[in-house]
């Protein structure tokens, strides 16, 4: 669910980028992707950091 709204902001902010800042939409998409990139990995990465931690404690 978090990623199909970081997709819609994605989405509103190439939008706004290209009609009220005057951004060339290539470079609008450009920093959208690399943006939405970003967070999806954050996310992807830390969850499996979490369950990877989750799954070493659960020995103790």
């Amino acid at each position: 669910m978090w990623l199909l709204i970081l997709l819609l902001l994605a989405v509103v902010f190439i939008i706004i980028a290209t009609t009220k800042l005057n951004l060339h939409p290539f470079l609008a998409l450009l920093i959208a992707a690399f943006g939405y990139g970003i967070k999806f990995y954050e996310s992807h990465h830390c969850n499996r950091l979490v369950q990877r931690d989750s799954h070493s404690l659960r020995g103790l």
